[in-house]
């Protein structure tokens, strides 16, 4: 089965950069592109997505909003978490409420083999 990975990002150059990476790599891709519609998209896919990029610095909604709703969600308690960021200021207010966090500029490679690790653990 494929794993399906949302992307939670307002820049749309991100998008197109982890879209295309992970379409590459095999992954089906859903994206949002503020808080308000990461925690819409997470309320009604079925199943939930096996992993979730998340940007924290978004419009509408921070996407610390979002990952608590993940975590206080039963449906959604196995989704894997990826929060990238620019500010590593974030990394003590995340804390292990995400699976991992990456700052901004990040390396697609290790980006693909986190997912791959993540989605591994979801399935």
């Amino acid at each position: 089965m494929t794993s399906t990975v949302l992307v939670a990002e307002d820049h749309e150059e991100l998008i197109v950069l982890y879209e295309t990476a992970l379409l590459q790599a095999g992954y089906k891709v859903v994206e949002a592109r503020n808080g308000m519609q990461t925690i819409q998209m997470l309320d009604s896919m079925e199943p939930p997505p096996d992993v979730v990029y998340l940007d924290i610095e978004m419009p509408d909604l921070p996407g610390t909003r979002a990952l608590d709703h993940i975590r206080q969600t039963p449906r959604l308690r196995d989704v894997r978490v990826i929060v990238i960021t620019a500010n590593e200021g974030y990394r003590d207010r995340i804390g292990n409420r995400a699976d991992a966090f990456i700052v901004k500029p990040i390396s697609l490679s290790e980006l693909l083999d986190i997912t791959a690790r993540l989605a591994r653990k979801s399935g």
